[in-house]
């Protein structure tokens, strides 16, 4: 019955949040068959880092209707945060999310975090690192936020997660297309998505995962529709020509929706090997496998 209940939500949240008809059969284009599956999603517990709105939120909808026992959602603003619990909760179950306050530039705010969701639900075996922002005017805040926020969730998560019953967890670093790319006019967000890809691939390797059972891998989505894209607009980067060039150039890519990335991120956790790298772009997504540096530089001289 639960499991019917569950479907019939699930669906009409599918139904909600899609803007175009075409949306509905491109959300993940990879093939299962062969894949070895590293995690069932029923009664997993995860928490997502800005998980109040867009991509965040879209994840904690998915993973609660493939299952999930309950997911933990965190921001800096409380009444957005209660009232989307609020939401997941009226179409999932009671109890089945919870919001948490975080700030995700204060560690030991993380930690407690970390140490309450398992207390409560006793485990964390998925940690979606999706906290970001897009304001190279302030670039401090943008580099802690992006790249130090990512770090300080790698690192408690594997400090944290070999403690399950399981002894397994996965951590999906959210890096954005732009970690593979340059973007000329926010050059301070763009260094902080090649930093997490950077930090993904070496936390991720096999040398670690062997030792502690924790996959580290990074969904980089592509322009999609959230709340980051239209307040991001208003804010100034590093010159005013500047910010109206960088979003002619995000207003011309194609555009995806929340309900895409969601799925993306419960195909990885499910079959994601350690260390990969997964682009979800115009609701397709792609497994990258960057070339080694051996065979794209060209001899100069000796010297």
């Amino acid at each position: 019955m639960f499991a019917c209940v569950r479907k019939i939500r699930c669906v009409a949240t599918a139904i909600a949040q899609l803007t175009r008809p075409s949306v509905i059969h491109v959300a993940v284009r990879t093939k299962c068959e062969g894949k070895k599956k590293y995690m069932d999603m029923d009664c997993k517990v995860a928490l997502i880092t800005g998980g109040t709105s867009g991509i965040g939120f879209g994840a904690a909808n998915e993973l609660l209707c493939q299952g999930a026992k309950a997911v933990v959602i965190t921001g800096l603003e409380e009444c957005q945060g209660r009232q989307a619990a609020k939401d997941l909760n009226a179409m999932h179950g009671h109890g089945r999310c919870l919001f948490m306050r975080l700030d995700v530039e204060a560690k030991k705010m993380f930690e407690e975090v970390i140490k309450e969701t398992m207390a409560r639900y006793g485990s964390l075996d998925i940690l979606f690192n999706n906290a970001g922002v897009m304001n190279d005017k302030e670039w401090e805040k943008c580099v802690e936020v992006n790249l130090n926020g990512m770090i300080r969730g790698c690192s408690l998560a594997l400090e944290y997660m070999p403690t399950n019953e399981s002894k397994t967890g996965v951590v999906i670093n959210c890096a954005g297309t732009f970690g593979f790319e340059a973007m000329p006019y926010v050059p301070i967000y763009t260094a902080t998505q090649h930093g997490v890809i950077g930090l993904t691939k070496s936390w991720g390797s096999p040398c670690h995962f062997e030792k502690t059972g924790i996959r580290i891998m990074a969904l980089c989505p592509g322009i999609t529709e959230t709340d980051m894209i239209t307040k991001e607009r208003g804010k100034a980067q590093l010159t005013p020509e500047w910010t109206n060039k960088a979003f002619e150039m995000l207003d011309s890519m194609p555009k995806q929706t929340t309900l895409a990335t969601g799925k993306a991120l419960a195909y990885i956790i499910k079959y994601g090997d350690p260390g990969t790298l997964w682009p979800c772009e115009a609701n397709v997504l792609f497994q990258a496998q960057p070339p080694e540096r051996a065979t794209f530089q060209t001899k100069v001289m000796d010297v």
